[in-house]
């Protein structure tokens, strides 16, 4: 019952995200967009570089490999993930300013689609909730000094699928980051036209899913084999 909420508040989320009416987006855009601070350009390169999107991605990196020693994690999870989601928002509000209603819905769609997988890729909804239950016993395990034991290693999946939830936190934290990152030193979306963009956004959801569902999949039965 739970899982059908999250799903009904993130469709509901992208539909408000999709409609909101300019005054908003604009008041949004300034908000969040960061202007021109922390574009650092580089004369001799000839190029730019994003400091700020640099400098958070860093520090989602630190927390999605630590994120199991950090107290209510999943709150703190939705809530830096909710950062960034306004913050790309921000950015694709501005890109697509001048842009006809139905060509800013366009570019705006598959970005909320390809948040929306990321998101519930990373709070388990692909996989039963497995990496939660894992992350719990991999916490007593660290607490009773059993990860020093190889045999726990070869023997229990919990490590592993803490690194499989580590990587879909990150991953997660990057297709957001990376795609504010291309519009504000680019001024347009991480794609050519909008076909290419779609493609992009299709084949990096296909990735999502597979990290949060095949690789647990596959994870559990070949401990299954094992056992």
């Amino acid at each position: 019952m739970t899982d059908y909420i999250i799903y009904g508040i993130v469709g509901v989320i992208a539909l408000i995200a999709l409609l909101l009416p300019k005054p908003i987006r604009h008041a949004i855009t300034t908000i969040f967009s960061f202007g021109e601070f922390g574009l650092w350009e580089i004369h001799w390169r000839h190029d730019t570089v994003d400091l700020i999107s640099n400098f958070i991605l860093l520090l989602m990196f630190i927390f999605s490999v630590g994120y199991f020693m950090v107290p209510y994690y999943q709150i703190v999870y939705i809530l830096l993930y909710g950062f960034a989601v306004i913050c790309l928002l921000a950015q694709t509000y501005r890109v697509t300013d001048d842009d006809p209603t139905w060509k800013r819905i366009l570019t705006l769609l598959p970005l909320l689609i390809m948040l929306a997988v990321a998101f519930l890729g990373a709070m388990g909804m692909f996989n039963q909730h497995h990496a939660i239950k894992a992350t719990t016993v991999f916490v007593k395990a660290l607490e009773k000094k059993e990860l020093l034991d190889p045999i726990f290693w070869i023997s229990n999946p919990e490590p592993l699928i803490v690194i499989f939830q580590a990587l879909s936190y990150f991953a997660s934290f990057y297709v957001a980051w990376a795609q504010f990152k291309a519009m504000r030193l680019d001024d347009t979306y991480k794609a050519n036209n909008l076909f290419l963009l779609w493609i992009k956004i299709i084949f990096v959801c296909a990735i999502l899913f597979g990290l949060n569902f095949g690789l647990y999949f596959a994870l559990e039965k070949a401990f299954y084999v094992a056992e």
